[in-house]
């Protein structure tokens, strides 16, 4: 019997930042060493997008074929019913579900909202999650009831708050492959994120949703187009949901996770021929 071992890295994790770890060297040299047993002992390593794989084949010294990409997919049995038009009298529920740090954006987000209901927009903010500055977080929707609502976390957010968004705005700094955006196309919400990590493998900018950088006035701007053509939304809302139906689902993710298994146990038996020595690796 052939004991089959899959790694899955995740870009969200602070050992693939490279500022990160190679200022640690005694760190950075037990990753190397540990990465180097892996694959030389029939362990397949599996990022969830691509740019994952390329940052930790740089890192850990590994070729970049011992690296396969797989991305996340979610069970939505929600998430066939794509938003319907908004009548522009119709406030967009706005959100921001997620860790409340600045890693995540919470703040440019608040801003960008803030401005828009200053210039008449018809937005309402919910802001969901927990972190260092959910205290603050609180702070600021309280003193803007009118516009803002904070939840603090929210259990099952994926089925029971992102669904009822319009818009879900995700400015991060670094990202892997977001569930939470997976969630959100699921349920038919247009997203407003930043390129990075796997997020545009989620987001075709201006067809489900818009990829800006970290930057209140682009978040401001995306909003504005789509508080005033409101018939993007439901178009958009479409995209995404037929999106995810192609390419995130759980099935899919497990039929590519069995085929990794399958390659990975006839790769097995010819680990010793096939793959290079430890120290050449």
């Amino acid at each position: 019997t052939t004991e089959i071992y899959t790694l899955s890295l995740h870009d969200t994790l602070p050992i693939w930042n490279g500022a990160y770890l190679l200022k640690q060297p005694v760190r950075l040299a037990f990753h190397r060493m540990f990465a180097r047993r892996l694959v030389n002992n029939s362990v397949r390593l599996v990022a969830v997008d691509a740019s994952t794989a390329e940052v930790a084949s740089s890192i850990l010294r590994l070729r970049k074929d011992y690296f396969c990409v797989i991305g996340n997919g979610v069970d939505a049995p929600y998430a066939t019913h794509p938003r319907g038009y908004r009548q522009r009298n119709d406030s967009l529920k706005v959100g921001h579900v997620g860790a409340l740090d600045e890693g995540k954006g919470w703040r440019l987000t608040a801003k960008a909202v803030e401005q828009r209901v200053k210039h008449g927009a018809r937005l309402h903010l919910t802001v969901a999650g927990e972190g260092p500055d959910a205290g603050q977080a609180e702070t600021w929707c309280s003193e803007r009831r009118s516009f803002a609502t904070f939840l603090g976390r929210v259990p099952e957010a994926g089925r029971s708050l992102i669904p009822e968004l319009d818009i879900l705005c995700q400015p991060s700094e670094a990202e892997g492959l977001s569930m939470t955006l997976l969630e959100a196309l699921a349920a038919g919400v247009v997203i407003i994120a930043t390129p990075v990590g796997g997020t545009p493998s989620i987001v075709c900018d201006g067809v489900n949703g818009f990829l800006v950088e970290r930057d209140p006035s682009q978040i401001s701007d995306a909003l504005d187009r789509l508080d005033n053509e409101r018939e993007i939304l439901s178009k958009m809302s479409a995209a995404g949901v037929q999106r995810y139906r192609e390419h995130f689902t759980a099935d899919d993710m497990r039929e590519r996770y069995d085929t990794v298994y399958r390659q990975t146990g006839v790769l097995a038996a010819e680990a010793t021929r096939n793959w290079a020595p430890i120290g050449k690796v």
